[in-house]
């Protein structure tokens, strides 16, 4: 994630306009990878020999003091996550903003923050049977368990990862509210079309077709493309380009 940040981070260029962004992807898609091939498995597999082959709990202290800072320092992170996920909006908008927010490195390391906090409170549940009931296989089962749910989460990812890559649109929603707030804008008579793709962390690229009346002079007209753009971008945080083409009548071009 750190290096795909930092190579994300490149400014525009003349073979990219949009910046690099959508590397941020490519990175974030190799990370989910590595927790479905690598981390999940070796989870799985350790939990599975425990299973088969139980041993006594050993260094019970350490194994408290390591689970409770994984609870406490995961669970913080993920709270710094939602909250820039959730913005100034309500927690019952919070599952339409994680979907449809571009914002693909806070959702990320919110997930694995979650992961994190969830596995340690697993640990806890499984480390505290084992104790009471005296057997150690479901330290095992605990191990299993998280693999389980880390491959989940991976597989999340993956899909989510691949649709940004493969160019994804902002949620509908989203799109029906940009549509209304460019038709408030005086002057214009109606969106004909609308098209949406999320070009990166930095945001979305917003085409609109609109008609306009053919009375309205060339400054005028100025005038109005600027009040457009303005708006949309004033209301929706996850736009960052707006492309406008207009017509002057009420058919769709061919």
């Amino acid at each position: 994630l750190y290096v795909g940040l930092r190579r994300a981070s490149r400014g525009t260029h003349t073979h990219h306009p949009f910046g690099h962004g959508r590397e941020l992807y490519i990175w974030t898609f190799f990370s989910a990878m590595l927790m479905l091939t690598v981390t999940s498995t070796l989870s799985i597999y350790f939990g599975w020999q425990r299973l088969i082959e139980p041993e006594p709990i050993r260094q019970l202290p350490l194994a408290l003091v390591m689970l409770t800072f994984s609870l406490v320092s995961n669970g913080y992170a993920f709270s710094l996550s939602y909250r820039r996920l959730k913005g100034g909006h309500g927690p019952r908008r919070l599952s339409k903003r994680f979907f449809s927010s571009p914002l693909i490195e806070t959702k990320t390391t919110a997930v694995l923050d979650l992961l994190g906090a969830s596995s340690a409170l697993l640990g806890f549940v499984t480390l505290f049977g084992s104790l009471v009931t005296g057997d150690s296989r479901l330290d095992g089962l605990g191990a299993i368990l998280i693999g389980i749910v880390m491959a989940v989460f991976a597989l999340m990812r993956i899909g989510a990862n691949l649709q940004l890559l493969i160019g994804q649109r902002l949620n509908r929603s989203i799109e029906e509210r940009i549509r209304e707030v460019a038709c408030l804008v005086h002057g214009v008579r109606r969106v004909i079309d609308l098209r949406t793709l999320v070009v990166g962390p930095e945001g979305a690229l917003v085409d609109l077709d609109i008609v306009v009346s053919p009375r309205l002079s060339a400054r005028a007209v100025e005038g109005l493309i600027i009040k457009v753009k303005s708006a949309i971008k004033f209301e929706f945080s996850e736009v960052a380009y707006v492309q406008i083409e207009l017509e002057t009548h009420d058919k769709k071009r061919e």
